[in-house]
């Protein structure tokens, strides 16, 4: 059978067509959330754990882009849920003469759901 003669099968069954449609929907969905399932997994348990071997390069990324030189103490993840929640201590913040300019002793950020929504970075505090 063609493609030709099968859509013209199709045109004169349209109950045949909307179940077609349907599971295609069902299955692109089904698709989707098996694809962000995975995604959280990797996030949860191969990502989130050795959040602190990662404490230089987040160190260099932010004093770059601050303008600043960042030092950081220590680097944690607390995850009570789908969103996890990263807390850092000892943050220190110096100038180009390596002048201490700010401190702050813990710093604790979370995700937002709407960020992930709307694939932006925004922060909520925790």
């Amino acid at each position: 059978m063609s493609l030709f003669t099968s859509a013209l099968a199709a045109t004169r069954r349209p109950g045949r067509l909307l179940r077609a449609l349907a599971r295609w929907a069902v299955g692109l969905m089904l698709l989707a959330w098996g694809l962000v399932l995975v995604a959280w997994l990797v996030l949860h348990w191969a990502i989130l754990p050795h959040i602190d071997d990662w404490r230089g390069r987040i160190e260099t990324q932010a004093s770059a882009a601050l303008g600043l030189k960042l030092s950081i103490g220590s680097v944690q993840v607390r995850s009570g849920g789908w969103v996890p929640a990263v807390e850092m201590r000892d943050l220190r913040f110096s100038d180009t003469r390596d002048r201490e300019v700010l401190r702050l002793p813990m710093v604790s950020a979370a995700l937002s759901a709407r960020s992930l929504l709307a694939f932006e970075l925004r922060l909520s505090s925790c």
